[in-house]
C-alpha cells in the first residue's frame, strides 16, 4: 500500500501568500491626499521588508510610494501611509514583494497584484462665488460700493480679476481693480 504521512509541514516550506487588500477595487485617490495602502500576508514572518510600487496602464514601475516596510513578528495585516503624488490617471495597479533579507535587494519569495485598477484624480476644483452685488441691488451712479466674493479653497498664487457684465453681455473693466 501507499501510505504517505499526515505530519505538517515545515513553516519554511509553507508558500506564503501576499494579498494587496486597497487599493483593490475601483478607487478613486485625489492627487495630495493621504491614503493607507494594506496588504496580508498568510503566515507572520519576522524578518524581512515588503516593498511597494505603483503599475500604471502602460506598464510602468512608479516608485512614488518609496517605502520599505519592515517585517514585524506575529503579524500578518501591514499598511504604509501613501501621499497620493503621481499623475493623474484611471490605470492604477499597487503591486506589493516580500522579501525575506531586508539587507538583500530581490529574493522576493512572496508577492501580489491590486485585483482591480484605481484611479488618482485632480484636487477638487477652485471655486469662486460673488456674494455681493448678486442680484438685488441697486446702486447709485458714483457711489462706492464693496465688491465681495468666497472662494473654496485658499491660493498663494495668481489673481482675482474683476469686470462688471452689462445686460448685452458687454463685459466693462470699469471696476478698477
Amino acid at each position: 500500500a501507499n501510505l504517505r504521512s499526515s505530519a505538517a509541514l515545515p513553516q519554511s516550506a509553507v508558500p506564503l501568500i501576499l494579498t494587496v487588500t486597497s487599493p483593490n477595487g475601483s478607487e478613486s485617490w485625489v492627487s495630495g491626499s493621504t491614503h493607507d495602502l494594506t496588504w496580508d500576508i498568510s503566515s507572520p514572518v519576522s524578518t524581512g521588508a515588503f516593498n511597494l510600487w505603483l503599475i500604471d496602464g502602460d506598464g510602468n514601475w512608479l516608485d512614488t510610494v518609496g517605502v520599505a516596510v519592515m517585517a514585524e513578528a506575529g503579524k500578518t495585516q501591514y499598511n504604509a501611509s501613501w501621499y497620493v503624488n503621481v499623475p493623474v490617471r484611471s490605470d492604477y495597479k499597487l503591486t506589493v514583494y516580500y522579501r525575506p533579507d531586508a539587507n538583500v535587494w530581490g529574493g522576493w519569495t512572496a508577492s501580489d497584484l491590486s485585483d482591480n485598477v484605481f484611479a488618482v484624480t485632480s484636487s477638487s476644483p477652485l471655486t469662486l462665488t460673488v456674494t455681493s452685488p448678486n442680484g438685488s441691488e441697486s446702486w447709485a451712479n458714483g457711489t462706492a460700493q464693496n465688491l465681495t466674493w468666497e472662494i473654496s479653497t485658499p491660493f498663494s498664487q495668481g489673481s482675482i480679476n474683476l469686470w462688471l457684465i452689462d445686460g448685452d453681455g458687454n463685459w466693462l473693466d470699469t471696476v478698477g481693480v
